[in-house]
């Protein structure tokens, strides 16, 4: 990964200024009081000043990153993906805590009681076994809603996933054209400095008036405001892109500006498939359905049994006597609950009926996001060929009206003319590439593609059925 710096933010440090400005100051006492040295080590101490300066606002680099590096490093650094993790960790512990309240219990239990006037006692020691027997699976149905608790979870770890690399490409490309935008400008202030050259040479040997150098000055000038504008935004996208990657700094190389192209199927029924917000629709239907059908087994009969073993007793009245065991069954038959099981089932069942018009809800919208990031794909496409026929023209254009400028055929306004066509034509073509890259990161966010690419990464078992 390559390195190159980029703008400096002071870095404030009180200590490394007060330790230099002591340095300083002893430095310069000295020297007054010592005429023989007071020359050399006034430059020393100026020295040490000058080093300090450069230490304390040493520029802040940003390492170059590609697109791919730049998701994988937000997925790794970005603090809502980690804790959207830690709860995908929870859900599955859940699911393990679930089956383990199933299992039989074991224990030891002892026992010892006294007669304090007698001084008489006795004791027991035994070996307890306790399980409830699932008579109408209810064991069953808990796991199976422990598991599609887990499932919703990691669906949304992906939804979330797909969110947050949709926001990341976005602000990777918003950065990287924001560059591209900066060097546009560092050339157009090159180009109008040749103009202010020319026409000053111009009005030197008589041949221009002094109108002429003013209007290329004021040009010039104008074009390096909107580079100070072209900065600012290039900064912010830099912001951007190391919030999303948890304060690191990174920048998009300084490459060659591509046209993007579409290279996957845009498909409903793959959609439907990938999209982790319609999976959490799907999971969170299906877990109302079995937590309705917990509800029902509320007043269902329990059988609970019990194996008691004594191991050790000096009582011979103790109710398992000692070295035998005791084998006890419970059954418990609820026959009025004062309507909470009815209640609760009728709750729940409301539950599914809004689940079931939340996924259909969810599928709508996903049909007109995907309609509408097309549509976007599309009028992108015809606006980047539009601008790109304009800059061509425009290039042109002001190729030859600089020509006859130059030649004393055509007048400064006319260039001047040209030279505002030319740049607004070749920024208003950055904003359609720009825009061609935004409409694909749309096409992928509402087809789930990046929840599936990027699963393994994220740590989600998300994927295609």
């Amino acid at each position: 990964m390559s390195v190159r710096r980029t703008h400096s933010v002071p870095l404030r440090c009180p200590q490394v200024h007060r330790r230099f400005s002591k340095e300083r100051s002893a430095w310069w006492t000295h020297g007054m009081a010592c005429p023989e040295t007071s020359g050399l080590r006034g430059i020393l101490a100026v020295f040490l000043f000058i080093v300090g300066v450069l230490v304390v606002s040493f520029p802040a680099v940003a390492a170059e990153i590609s697109l791919p590096e730049y998701l994988h490093l937000v997925l790794g650094e970005n603090k809502e993906a980690k804790a959207s993790l830690a709860r995908v960790e929870s859900a599955r512990a859940s699911v393990a805590f679930t089956a383990a309240e199933q299992r039989m219990n074991v224990g030891v239990k002892g026992e010892t009681a006294r007669v304090l006037r007698e001084e008489e006692g006795q004791y027991a020691l035994s070996l307890a076994l306790s399980q409830r027997i699932d008579l109408w699976g209810k064991y069953d149905l808990q796991e199976r809603a422990a598991l599609l608790a887990l499932d919703a979870r990691r669906a949304t770890h992906a939804q979330l996933v797909n969110t947050l690399l949709t926001d990341a490409e976005g602000a990777y490309w918003t950065a990287f054209m924001a560059r591209k935008n900066l060097v546009l400008y560092e050339s157009l202030i090159h180009q109008r400095e040749e103009d202010l050259r020319v026409a000053e040479e111009r009005y030197r040997v008589g041949a221009a008036p002094r109108l002429d150098v003013i209007r290329a000055s004021v040009q010039l000038e104008k074009v390096r405001g909107e580079a100070t504008r072209a900065e600012a935004i290039h900064r912010d996208a830099l912001a951007s892109l190391a919030r999303l990657a948890g304060g690191t700094a990174v920048e998009p190389p300084e490459t060659q500006l591509e046209k993007p192209e579409l290279s996957f199927p845009v498909d409903l029924s793959r959609a439907e498939r990938q999209r982790p917000d319609l999976q959490v629709a799907r999971i969170t239907e299906e877990l109302a359905k079995v937590e309705r059908d917990l509800a029902k087994l509320g007043m269902k009969p329990t059988l609970d049994a019990s194996l008691q073993y004594t191991i050790l007793t000096d009582s011979s009245k103790a109710s398992v006597p000692q070295e035998d065991g005791m084998l006890s069954l419970v059954l418990g038959v609820t026959l009025y609950d004062g309507g909470a099981t009815k209640a609760d089932t009728a709750r729940k069942e409301h539950l599914v009926a809004a689940a079931g018009f939340d996924r259909e809800d969810r599928r709508d919208a996903l049909v007109k996001e995907l309609a509408s990031a097309t549509h976007r794909w599309e009028k992108a496409l015809a606006l980047e060929r539009t601008k790109a026929k304009e800059v061509e023209l425009a290039v042109e254009e002001l190729r030859i009206t600089r020509l006859r400028y130059e030649t004393g055929a055509g007048t400064q306004l006319d260039l001047l003319d040209s030279q505002v066509n030319e740049q607004s034509a070749a920024t208003e073509y950055l904003d359609a590439v720009k825009e061609m890259y935004l409409a694909l990161v749309d096409l992928r966010s509402a087809l789930g593609e990046y929840a599936v690419q990027y699963a393994h990464e994220a740590g989600s078992t998300t994927s295609i059925p």
